[in-house]
């Protein structure tokens, strides 16, 4: 939809052209005279503003767990454009190569969604950066598709939960590219993690990069856990049943 141009951006498209429809666009994210090659991206233009570059989705039976290779390469990535309402996992060379101040993600349906602040970065590196920090006591919640502020976030996220059963987490709240690999036994690249009591256990997740292992086996599910990248555990003790899930997920920058 660039019509032989190509933009550092789908924010910058969008500011070239305010009234540019959502789609396929060529992205050249260091210019003409950089040595990156452009590549095609599938632009949102039309939630909360536009200008949203989609870098990730995650199918409803992903592969794309926490431990999985597509979080800590360096390069690499789809050079082309997606549909993102097919349930396909997809990494464009975006998620590497795009820096943004910006990022939201959605979870079970693009419309259920929050977005948050962090430093400009590329969401690979982003979804890397130490585990985010946490605050006891942080029980406010984020309404569903509004902004929930600036890393580090110490809310619940209430547009990605809706893909869930419910979370009572309110102690220890952590939102974003949260990183959080606990000995307790879930770890998360993006969403939320969270606890309802004082040890800061992270044993009720939902997003992007699950794993459930060690107590998370026994706590926040029933049967085998469903060992998908996306979805969700909830711990048994502050959470309606299904206490896990696995649906798709989506995040944008920009």
């Amino acid at each position: 939809m660039n019509e032989g141009c190509s933009f550092l951006s789908c924010k910058a498209a969008l500011a070239a052209n305010p009234g540019a429809e959502s789609g396929a666009y060529t992205l050249d994210v260091d210019g003409p005279e950089g040595p990156k090659a452009p590549f095609q991206v599938h632009c949102d233009m039309t939630t909360d503003s536009g200008g949203w570059t989609l870098v990730m989705k995650t199918s409803s039976t992903s592969d794309y767990v926490y431990d999985n290779p597509v979080w800590t390469a360096t390069s690499g990535g789809s050079l082309v454009s997606t549909d993102p309402s097919a349930d396909e996992d997809y990494v464009s060379a975006a998620f590497y190569q795009l820096k943004g101040k910006e990022s939201r993600t959605a979870l079970g349906a693009q419309n259920s969604w929050n977005s948050w602040n962090h430093p400009d970065n590329t969401a690979r590196n982003l979804a890397n950066q130490p585990r985010m920090a946490g605050s006891y006591g942080a029980a406010s919640t984020c309404p569903a598709r509004t902004n929930c502020g600036t890393e580090p976030i110490n809310k619940r996220p209430l547009g990605i939960q809706e893909a869930t059963s419910a979370s009572y987490s309110n102690a220890w709240n952590r939102f974003g590219y949260v990183n959080d690999d606990n000995s307790w036994g879930t770890r998360t690249r993006v969403g939320f993690t969270g606890d309802n009591d004082g040890s800061d256990s992270s044993d009720s997740v939902m997003g992007l990069g699950l794993h459930c292992f060690s107590n998370c086996l026994s706590g926040s599910c029933i049967g085998a856990p469903h060992g998908k990248g996306s979805g969700f555990y909830l711990y048994t003790s502050w959470a309606a049943q299904p206490l896990d899930g696995n649906v798709r997920g989506w995040l944008w920058i920009r």
